[in-house]
């Protein structure tokens, strides 16, 4: 099954950017419904780090950044047709 290696190698790299603890490993060998549903109610609680809400608010932000950037330049494209 090539899922599994493909998987990894996306968890390693939300490792790497500071997501690892927002992450659940659902497809693993190892998990099951209560594994999950603990991990689920980790998030939930807050537990995470203050850093990985920092990255991820700053993320956030940036593709809505993007995304009114696009959208901005699609108006005005229109408007110039």
């Amino acid at each position: 099954m090539r899922l599994v290696p493909a998987l990894e190698v996306v968890h390693q790299r939300l490792v790497k950017a500071g997501l690892g603890d927002v992450c659940l490993e659902l497809h693993s060998r190892q998990a099951n419904k209560r594994s999950v549903i603990q991990e689920i109610d980790r998030t939930r609680r807050g537990s995470t780090s203050t850093a990985v809400s920092s990255r991820m608010l700053a993320l956030r932000n940036s593709i809505a950044s993007r995304v009114a950037q696009r959208r901005d330049f699609i108006i005005w494209s229109e408007a110039m047709s």
